[in-house]
């Protein structure tokens, strides 16, 4: 029994040490194994001295490299950090020459010392006639510069900018085919990870060379469109956003113009503009073309132009961030072609347009390279420069209402300006291969630009100067200012014969209006319908969003008369577009010329109404010209 005791004594104590020196010997293995990773790792993968005794033996590798070329080494070393240059690595590996964060690299190192020790470099290696900066075979400031230089000159500049140091790029060619720097001391340049184990990448200069014929092919080859493509393609046509709607011309199949040379003269860009004009059926002969000196902004143009009949445009020329998702191909190229006088709230046209961020400023060289243009000469003739059709158009939907609306642009050039009619604007853009997308923009101050000669001719209350203010017009005063306009737009008021004084509503007339105020929102509304439509003011405030409405008793102050008969045509009178227009959404629809009172002699004296007869486009042309928003659209008969 003791004996069976004592042998199992002994087994366990003999377990015990052999278990005990395994496991020290395990710890000694793995704390020399990291030891050795962490003195490799210690190393970095440019590590000079390694270099250095890999090629040049360990005594002369030991060897200093000159002054100058370790101040060169130093700089250039330090150019690129850790981080970029693994970066850089990686899209070399990936054949990737101009991506983004190269570029940016780029832009962020090439300059000042950098570049100043780059042209050292260059001037030191061209003095020499040998291979290599020692001779003939390569020495301790090669291995110096060498390691200095290869991030930056092997991963991070282009092959066009090193070839532009001819000395540089040959002397570090011949670096990279030494079979010693490119096969024993390979992980000095990063072939070989720590612990030896060889990464098998592709030769980076072959993947940019197999990738450069793959976008070769691809350029010429445009990839089917699936079934959900041609679908969104075919749901999103019409474009987004648009406001009051113009007769627009189908858009061909494709561009019909030839594009003009971008180093054409004055003469010639106006000579292309008019021959373009005349293939859609202008009247050439009665084109108006003001030659003035060169006119980079809206305000370098000469106040001739302002004095004439219709729109001066601007135009702006925008790029959006990212695509729409439900438009297939989409550019996000957009000119916006709109009244000098009109407000472009890009937050607001973006998102009518689809885009989820805002639109910005199209850089010059997108510009240059779509329209022939540069910045200061931008104009939707500009167009037939664009055969791919890239850029998207949008215009103003009151500035072509009227087909015979004039509009003003540069003819290809900034040094002459052309007034165009709205029907061949928008025959030239379908012509071009696109339909343009039609938007409500507000105006500001109008009356001056937009072909309101009335209000020239007028008191001088309605200048420019006062279009955001209130005008302080007589009543005789105000009804003649209006009366001017619709003269000038071929609308003729006339006394109205024979009123029928007992009727609820005056016989004749299109519209039955109110003119009321949400008192907590401190707003004013001009409310339009036809004369057959009965509201109460409680249904009235609940499509406005109100919570009470009533009637206003300003119309003085917001008209320029005194109380009697109004309608949307006093909203004329309301140059700062305070209150806002209300109208019947039938009314319009069933109506393309209203008879509206267009002020009476005596204001509470209802036999002596005078009235039109109003095309409904002509109206609302009126009240984008006196500042007022987009009328809001009432169904009344079914609140009614």
């Amino acid at each position: 029994m003791i004996i069976i005791v004592g042998v199992i004594v002994i087994g366990i104590f003999i377990f015990i040490t052999v278990t005990m020196n395994v496991i020290i010997l395990a710890i000694a293995v793995v704390f020399v194994s990291t030891k050795e990773k962490k003195k490799k790792l210690e190393m970095g993968v440019f590590e000079v001295q390694s270099l250095r005794a890999a090629l040049l033996g360990e005594e002369e590798g030991k060897m200093e490299a000159s002054q100058d070329v370790r101040e060169v080494a130093a700089t250039l070393k330090k150019a690129v950090d850790d981080k970029d240059a693994a970066v850089l690595t990686l899209c070399a590996r990936l054949g990737a020459r101009d991506t983004a964060y190269q570029k940016r690299v780029r832009e962020k190192v090439l300059q000042g010392d950098v570049e100043a020790a780059l042209q050292k470099a260059e001037a030191m290696l061209g003095a020499k006639d040998t291979a290599f900066i020692a001779g003939d075979e390569p020495g301790a400031d090669d291995v110096e510069l060498l390691t200095g230089l290869y991030v930056l000159f092997g991963l991070c500049m282009r092959p066009d900018q090193r070839a532009a140091m001819k000395a540089l790029d040959t002397w570090f060619t011949a670096c990279l085919a030494r079979r010693d720097i490119g096969g024993s001391t390979a992980h000095v340049l990063g072939k070989v990870r720590v612990g030896d184990q060889i990464d098998c990448f592709a030769d980076s200069a072959e993947v940019r060379v197999e990738a450069d014929k793959t976008n070769q092919i691809n350029a010429s080859t445009k990839k089917k469109k699936s079934q959900r493509q041609l679908e969104k393609e075919a749901k999103a046509k019409g474009g987004a956003g648009a406001g009051a709607t113009a007769a627009v011309p189908e858009a061909k199949a494709s561009n019909e113009f030839t594009p003009v040379d971008p180093e054409a003269s004055k003469a010639d860009r106006i000579a292309a503009t008019k021959d373009a004009l005349a293939k859609v059926g202008a009247d050439v002969s009665s084109l108006e073309v003001i030659e003035h000196p060169v006119a980079h902004t809206m305000a370098e143009l000469p106040d001739e132009i302002r004095s004439k009949p219709g729109y001066l445009c601007k135009n702006l020329f925008l790029k959006a961030k990212k695509p729409r998702k439900n438009v297939a191909d989409d550019s996000c190229i957009w000119l916006v072609s709109v009244p000098e006088q009109a407000e472009v709230n890009m937050k607001e046209l973006s998102r009518s347009l689809g885009y989820a961020q805002d639109m910005r400023q199209a850089k010059p060289e997108v510009l240059f390279e779509t329209l022939s243009m540069k910045p200061g000469s931008v104009t939707p003739l500009a167009l037939m420069n664009d055969k791919e059709c890239k850029v998207n158009v949008v215009l103003d939907a009151a500035a072509v209402a009227s087909p015979t609306e004039t509009l003003w642009f540069h003819p290809l050039t900034n040094e002459a300006t052309m007034a165009v009619k709205a029907k061949d604007l928008l025959a030239f853009i379908a012509a071009t291969g696109r339909k343009p997308v039609l938007h409500s923009f507000t105006h500001k101050g109008a009356a001056d630009n937009a072909g309101a000669g009335a209000a020239k001719e007028s008191t001088s209350a309605s200048s420019s100067s006062d279009q955001a203010k209130p005008l302080e017009l007589s009543h005789d005063e105000a009804r003649a200012r209006l009366w001017a306009r619709l003269k000038e737009a071929g609308v003729e008021p006339f006394r109205e014969e024979n009123p029928d004084l007992e009727a609820k509503r005056p016989v004749g007339h299109s519209t039955h209006n109110l003119f009321v105020k949400d008192k907590k929102a401190k707003k004013q509304y001009m409310v339009s319908m036809r004369q057959s439509v009965e509201i109460n003011l409680k249904a009235l405030a609940s499509l406005l969003g109100a919570r009470e409405v009533r009637f206003s008793s300003s119309t003085k102050e917001s008209f320029c008369q005194e109380k009697g008969c109004m309608s949307l045509l006093s909203l004329y009178n309301n140059t700062q577009g305070d209150v806002i227009p209300a109208i019947d959404a039938k009314l319009f629809e069933e109506n393309p010329v209203i008879r509206v009172c267009v002020g009476c002699d005596d204001p509470l004296k209802h036999d002596q109404h005078n009235v039109a007869d109003v095309p409904a486009e002509l109206i609302k042309k009126l009240l984008a010209e006196s500042n007022h928003c987009e009328p809001i659209y009432l169904d009344l008969e079914e609140a009614a």
